[in-house]
C-alpha cells in the first residue's frame, strides 16, 4: 500500500481524498456451514483489510501534509445479508466504519451523518 501512496504522491504532488470502495463476494450463496474458510479470508482481505492498509497510509500523508479526506465506504447489506452477501462480506463491511476513529488528529464524523450517506473521516486540526 505504501508504494502506490508514494507513487500517487511522486505523480501529483499530494493526496487529498482518499475513497476506499473496493469489495467482493462470493455469489454462491452458501450459508456459514458451508463456506469455506480460504474464500472467508480473501473476502475480508480486500473487504476490510484492504480499507485498514490503505487509511493507514494515506491517513499518516494527510496528517504529515496538513489535511485532507478519507471515505470508507461500507454497505448496507452490513446490516443484514440475503442470498448473494457472504458470512464474510457482512462481517468484514460491518467492521468498516469504526476503522478511522482510532486514528490521532483524524475525526471521524458523527454518527448522525453516516445515515445522510456522507461516510467519511475527515482531518480536523482541533483533534489534535
Amino acid at each position: 500500500m505504501a508504494r502506490v501512496v508514494d507513487a500517487a504522491v511522486a505523480e501529483h504532488g499530494r493526496i487529498h481524498v482518499l475513497v476506499n470502495n473496493a469489495g467482493i463476494s462470493d455469489l454462491r450463496g452458501l450459508a456459514s456451514e458451508h463456506f469455506d474458510t480460504e474464500t472467508f479470508r480473501r473476502v475480508v482481505d480486500v473487504d476490510l483489510m484492504g480499507v485498514w492498509h490503505y487509511t493507514r497510509a494515506v491517513g499518516r500523508h494527510l496528517l504529515a501534509e496538513g489535511g485532507g479526506s478519507i471515505i470508507n465506504i461500507a454497505s448496507i447489506l452490513a446490516e443484514g445479508g440475503n442470498e448473494f452477501v457472504t458470512p464474510a462480506c457482512q462481517a468484514a463491511k460491518a467492521a468498516v466504519p469504526p476503522i478511522g476513529e482510532q486514528y490521532e488528529g483524524l475525526a471521524p464524523l458523527p454518527r448522525e451523518e453516516w445515515k445522510l450517506g456522507v461516510p467519511g473521516i475527515h482531518y480536523d486540526p482541533q483533534a489534535q
